[in-house]
């Protein structure tokens, strides 16, 4: 049986008189149940607009993500979208704290934690370690985990940044940089772009400028920091971790990953 809310719209303001009767299960009313079928088509069409700003219901999940500033990431389950774009929706407008960046990342589903450098130790400490060491609970031979590879912590300060570098045919020193030489061509022939990296300061005054961003960590007597676990993030999600601590942290700051993207 076709919906008859369309239906009795349409009998509300049709004509009155014999002439207008409609005979039930006749030609006439046949036709207007499909006219109410096809109109109904449109009011469903018509009601998802109530719903294109929610993030939890909306069709065109695409354009809003955009809107608020989220890369759409197709590769993201519509659940895991759905989610790290109502976290942005839903952000705290406040100054950006260590718990405001915490509560966000939260929501937006990493299981990370963010740790002030107060009292301020040398963030050097954290930024290199080994997986396995000398004398610990899997250093042993035979054991599988006991992997002796390095980890380098990512230091985010306000984003990438890139040194264009100008490509020589010949450059002074070279096999063929030499008087005569018929191949010796001073020519530019491209370029390549090179990050820049950046090293953990040496000073302690600048240390309090340093935050750490990871698993679950180990304190001192005084609170100062000794140890933070090495957390895992999705590779797929790296972008979008990165943008959310940049989009929330002061200039000023740099911020130690403490994250192994898997």
């Amino acid at each position: 049986m076709p919906d008859q809310l369309l239906k009795k719209a349409i009998d509300a303001v049709w004509p009155r008189g014999s002439a207008w009767t409609q005979k039930v299960g006749g030609g006439m009313e046949g036709l207007l149940l499909g006219i109410g079928d096809s109109l109904e088509l449109v009011r469903t069409k018509l009601m998802t607009l109530a719903k294109l700003r929610n993030p939890e219901l909306t069709e065109q999940l695409d354009e809003l993500e955009i809107d608020f500033g989220v890369v759409p990431d197709p590769t993201l389950t519509d659940a895991v979208r759905r989610s790290r774009l109502m976290a942005r929706i839903n952000a705290e407008q406040a100054a950006g704290t260590r718990d405001r960046m915490e509560r966000e990342l939260q929501a937006a589903g990493f299981d990370l934690f963010v740790y002030s450098n107060d009292p301020a130790v040398d963030p050097r400490q954290f930024a290199t370690s080994f997986a396995t060491v000398a004398g610990g609970d899997e250093a042993f031979a035979g054991e599988p985990s006991a992997v002796a590879e390095v980890f380098l912590a990512l230091i985010i300060v306000n984003g990438d940044a890139i040194r264009t570098v100008s490509v020589w045919l010949t450059v002074a020193g070279g096999d063929e940089a030499f008087a005569g030489e018929l191949s010796a061509i001073a020519e530019q022939a491209g370029s390549t772009d090179i990050p820049i990296s950046y090293d953990l300061p040496v000073d302690p005054a600048t240390w309090p400028l340093i935050f750490f961003i990871g698993g679950p960590a180990t304190f001192g007597g005084s609170g100062e920091l000794i140890s933070i676990e090495v957390a895992q993030v999705p590779a797929l999600r790296r972008i979008e971790l990165e943008q959310t601590v940049l989009r929330l942290k002061p200039l000023h700051t740099w911020a130690v990953m403490m994250i192994e993207y898997v």
